[in-house]
């Protein structure tokens, strides 16, 4: 028997945390460009988003924050169904995030490859954990 995806809800977001070295990451999916860029403004109302990723599939951002001094990275995937296309896009995202914050952390990705396999294995699984519950099978 074919086992059938459905849907529970049209978009929704989470976030996570990593306790070794300290990330955080906000994951929105199943939400147009434009209605992502107003759901991150009410939150950040200085936020500007580039009119030039409008048809990206998916984007990874960090917004920064004067206020409070931090960083507050952001990954967006427009439609998330589990197809092999919606989870190639959120891992290329994904894996944006984890470059940006080993750089952050001045741990290049290619000087220190383990750092980077350990946020990524932990990012993906958490990740699919909480997106497996928006979603009956």
């Amino acid at each position: 028997m074919k086992k059938v995806i459905k849907i529970k809800d049209k978009s929704y977001s989470f976030q996570l945390t990593d306790p070794v070295f300290s990330t955080a990451l906000f994951v929105i999916v199943n939400i147009s460009f434009e209605k992502m860029g107003i759901k991150v403004k009410k939150k950040f109302p200085d936020f500007e988003l580039l009119e030039k990723y409008k048809d990206s599939n998916g984007l990874f951002f960090s917004h920064y924050d004067e206020k409070t001094n931090l960083h507050y990275p952001i990954l967006w995937v427009r439609k998330f169904d589990w197809c092999i296309k919606s989870q190639e896009v959120f891992v290329h995202e994904l894996a944006h995030f984890i470059f940006d914050e080993l750089c952050k952390k001045n741990m290049p990705s290619s000087e220190n490859n383990e750092g980077f396999c350990y946020l990524f294995g932990y990012y993906f699984g958490e990740c699919w954990k909480k997106l497996k519950r928006f979603y009956v099978l």
